[in-house]
């Protein structure tokens, strides 16, 4: 009876510790700082100074910026901040705080209503030094490595089009 004991303890003693290494390998992947640079619309892509962001994940606060002057005659910048958090198989956002300042023909107009309410939730799997988030049936995605984050909308926007954000990442 004590041999089963042990092995039991051993046993759970080990699966916690590997359970403790693959939330610190998510979370070693999660964190950073990242700088965007490039924005993919349909089969058109945009570099800076066209567009220019700022993504900033990290003890359970995440915060993005975006500069978009894709438009020459409309230029729209954000500012989002709010919280996160994951488990082994699950990763949920929600920004808190929305502000859109649009500048078009002289006028400005402020929103500042998040495009969504509550926190989003993405599916998440670690794949050889690989962190893969799905949501939507897999229309949205992030894939994290130790240089990029790679953002994937397969049907973003009203016309339903796809949408990717290349973010390369800026801290170690």
């Amino acid at each position: 009876m004590l041999k089963y004991l042990v092995f039991i303890m051993v046993y759970f003693n080990t699966s916690l510790l590997f359970a403790n290494d693959v939330i610190d390998e998510i979370n070693h992947l999660l964190t950073g700082m990242y700088e965007l640079e490039t924005w993919v619309d349909g089969d058109v892509s945009y570099k800076y100074p066209d567009v220019a962001g700022t993504l900033s994940i990290t003890n359970g606060q995440i915060g993005f910026t975006l500069d978009n002057r894709i438009n020459k005659t409309k230029t729209v910048k954000v500012i989002a901040w709010g919280d996160y958090h994951f488990s082994d198989d699950t990763f949920h956002y929600q920004y808190s705080d929305w502000k859109v300042l649009i500048v078009s023909d002289g006028e400005e107009r402020v929103n500042d209503t998040s495009p969504w309410e509550g926190y989003r939730t993405y599916d998440l799997k670690l794949e050889e030094g690989v962190l893969l988030l799905s949501a939507n049936n897999g229309n949205q995605t992030w894939r994290l490595d130790e240089a990029n984050l790679i953002y994937t909308d397969r049907e973003w926007g009203e016309d339903k089009r796809f949408a990717q954000r290349i973010w390369k990442r800026i801290s170690k």
